[in-house]
């Protein structure tokens, strides 16, 4: 069975939004590592 547009576009479709939102985990994550190191860092500070 040839595979017709639709099938691919939807693949496409799958795919793209796949990426963006491994995209966007992957700045949350990267954002909440950040934010949780300044308030380690803060800490640190305070205790000294």
């Amino acid at each position: 069975m040839v595979p017709s547009w639709k099938d691919i576009f939807i693949v496409q479709e799958t795919s793209t939004l796949w990426s963006l939102g491994k995209l966007r985990y992957t700045v949350l994550s990267l954002f909440f590592t950040e934010s949780l190191f300044f308030q380690l860092k803060h800490e640190i500070i305070r205790l000294q």
